[in-house]
């Protein structure tokens, strides 16, 4: 009786081990085709739609020296 208890107990325990595992692997594939299609809308997004306030400024620091 206690080892068909102990099976139960390890199947149980393994069942949600795996259950919250395959939820993990869901929201980082989800999270992953997010960043994925960030990364292809900057990559097709053209000079002119750059906000410049965001672009480095390499060439100040060097008036600066």
């Amino acid at each position: 009786m206690s080892f068909v208890l102990g099976v139960l107990v390890w199947f149980l325990v393994s069942l949600f081990q795996v259950l919250s595992a395959k939820a993990e692997v869901g929201t980082l594939k989800r999270r992953n085709r997010e960043l994925m299609r960030e990364v292809s809308d900057l990559r097709n997004m053209t000079v002119r739609e750059l906000d410049p306030d965001l672009l480095p400024r390499e060439h100040e620091d060097e008036g600066k020296q």
